[in-house]
C-alpha cells in the first residue's frame, strides 16, 4: 500500500464519511449530465436531427463508461484506481477556467 501524500484529504484505499459521499454524489450527477447535454447542443447547432443527437449521446455514454472502467482498473500500468470523470464538457470547462487564470495550464488539471 502506498503512502498518501500530505496534501490529499483521502487516499485511494480510504472511504470518505457518508455525509461527504452524499454531498459529492449530486455533484457527480450534474457533471455527467452536462457531458450529455453538450453533444446535443453541438448537434443542434450544426443542424443535426434528433436521431443524430440520440446516437451521439449514446456513444458519449458508452465512451464515458469505457473510460471510467479503464481509469479504475489500476493494473499493469492502466488507470489510477480512482473513478475519475472524463467528458468533453468537463475538459472544455477546465480549459476555459484555466484561460481566466494567468499562467495556468489547461492540461495540468485534466
Amino acid at each position: 500500500m502506498q503512502t498518501k501524500p500530505p496534501d490529499l484529504i483521502y487516499g485511494v484505499d480510504e472511504t470518505p464519511p457518508t455525509t461527504t459521499l452524499l454531498l459529492l454524489g449530486p455533484q457527480h450527477i450534474f457533471l455527467v449530465t452536462s457531458s450529455l447535454v453538450f453533444p446535443v447542443v453541438i448537434i443542434r447547432a450544426v443542424g443535426g436531427t434528433t436521431e443524430d443527437a440520440t446516437f451521439i449521446v449514446t456513444m458519449s455514454m458508452l465512451a464515458g463508461g469505457i473510460g471510467t472502467v479503464l481509469q479504475t482498473i489500476n493494473r499493469k500500468g492502466i488507470g489510477s484506481g480512482i473513478s475519475a470523470l472524463r467528458s468533453a464538457a468537463l475538459r472544455i470547462s477546465l480549459h476555459l477556467s484555466s484561460r481566466s487564470r494567468p499562467g495556468a495550464s489547461p492540461c495540468s488539471t485534466a
